[in-house]
């Protein structure tokens, strides 16, 4: 969690307002990350970890502890869901068997 804690101080900073660093329990408000940077600081994350965590993760009272966590449990519960293959297991009717 220190190195998610770490890069997520990092991204949070592109977006702070304030002179205050990010720390662990101060929430986005406190930080001058308002509702607006909110998507899109989201995205930055979810673009950073390689994760999905939904936009209900981040609020203007979420700390970054929280979304350290957040980002820490679905890292662990993306690393434990089968990964799709890009390859057909087997030809369908509509599929061209000759290019599988």
């Amino acid at each position: 969690m220190r190195d998610t804690a770490a890069k997520l101080a990092s991204l949070m900073g592109r977006y702070a307002t304030t002179a205050t660093l990010p720390a662990p329990a101060l929430p986005m408000a406190a930080l001058g990350i308002d509702a607006l940077d909110l998507p899109i600081l989201l995205l930055d994350i979810e673009d950073a970890f390689g994760i999905e965590i939904g936009e209900d993760a981040i609020t203007e009272d979420t700390t970054l502890a929280d979304i350290a966590a957040a980002v820490d449990a679905e890292v662990e519960a993306s690393a434990k869901r089968p990964r799709r293959s890009l390859v057909p297991v087997s030809c369908r009717p509509w599929m061209d068997c000759a290019a599988a």
